[in-house]
């Protein structure tokens, strides 16, 4: 007999030059025994972001000059992986899962550093002023989905039934100090500097459940029907402190918190017809809103509920083989 085992697999990596070194690293995998089917994949990828600017700016009438040079570097690692089953119950019902993840652990920073040099006019070269400016910051972000999905192809037409669920989930903690020198054309400072820490962090949850009809009749009629229901929540919060680090007093004139919640429910619908150069769409999709918003620190609070209509319809007219005209 012959035996045909289903596994197959990819390995890559790669390095590039910028101004700094760059490197990834990425392996799939994908095996199938009978009805089942599983698949997964992991990525690993260090690669800098960075950019220089050098401003002239001059001002009238007085004829002021500003030199302004900044420099930004953005050092991080990122991590991708995704696992995902799918089992054939019959030849044209399948289930299965997947799960899609990115994170970037937060332990490489990023730094800005903009130097204004201010000149009393065009013709001089000694520096009257300047602003030093330094930020760095340590970051994390990071999302997550995951799909649950029933798929019947109903007959050979290409007609099918698609019941799901998906849950998306992202994160973001992004804390950051800038420190403003204020120098003399000799270097010396004239004031007292500014400091400023602000932290900013943010979550986002969606629930979707959707269930969806294609129709086929022949083969110049499709008929869609569906209906999708998301809930969504997000808390977001910004704190600022008049420093250089977390263990300051908290502005609270300054510092702000939200939560947003927000459900959708949409019916729609579409039918499509196709002739020999002539191809026609008209749909319709209804919509329920409800949303609340609530700022916990200001005490102000926001909501609504309506319904909505979005009709839709488009009109294409094949020209030859390589042309067509579209109305939509």
């Amino acid at each position: 007999p012959e035996y045909k085992y289903g596994l197959s697999g990819n390995i890559s990596t790669g390095y590039w030059f910028t101004e700094y070194n760059n490197y990834m690293g990425s392996a799939s995998l994908n095996y199938r025994i009978g009805n089942i089917t599983f698949q997964g994949g992991f990525e690993y990828r260090r690669s800098p972001s960075f950019y220089k600017d050098n401003i002239e700016q001059l001002t009238h009438p007085l004829e002021i000059v500003n030199l302004q040079s900044e420099n930004f570097i953005e050092k991080y690692n990122t991590y991708s992986y995704n696992f995902g089953v799918d089992y054939k119950l019959t030849e044209r019902q399948t289930i299965g899962f997947n799960i899609n993840a990115f994170t970037n652990p937060g332990d490489i920073s990023n730094s800005t550093t903009t130097i204004s040099r201010f000149f009393a006019n065009a013709h001089t070269s000694v520096v009257d002023s300047s602003i030093n400016s330094y930020k760095t910051g340590r970051f994390k972000y990071g999302n997550r989905m995951m799909d649950v999905f029933y798929r019947n192809k109903l007959d050979s037409l290409g007609s099918k039934l698609d019941i799901g669920y998906s849950y998306v989930d992202y994160e973001l903690n992004d804390p950051f100090a800038i420190e403003t020198k204020f120098l003399t054309g000799e270097g010396f400072e004239f004031r007292p500097r500014d400091r400023l820490f602000t932290h900013n962090i943010g979550t986002s949850q969606a629930h979707v459940i959707n269930l969806d009809l294609e129709q086929h009749f022949a083969k110049y009629t499709v008929v869609t029907l569906g209906a999708k229901y998301t809930i969504s929540r997000t808390d977001y919060s910004m704190d600022v402190r008049y420093g250089l680090d977390e263990s300051l007093p908290l502005d609270a004139s300054k510092s702000n918190s939200f939560i947003y919640k927000e459900n959708i429910l949409a019916i729609y619908g579409a039918i499509a017809r196709s002739f020999t150069y002539w191809q026609g769409k008209v749909g319709l999709r209804a919509e329920q809103t409800e949303y609340t918003g609530h700022s916990p620190s200001s005490l102000q609070r926001i909501n609504r509920n309506q319904w909505n209509l979005f009709p839709s319809a488009y009109l294409n007219r094949k020209i030859g083989e390589n042309h067509s005209f579209t109305l939509s």
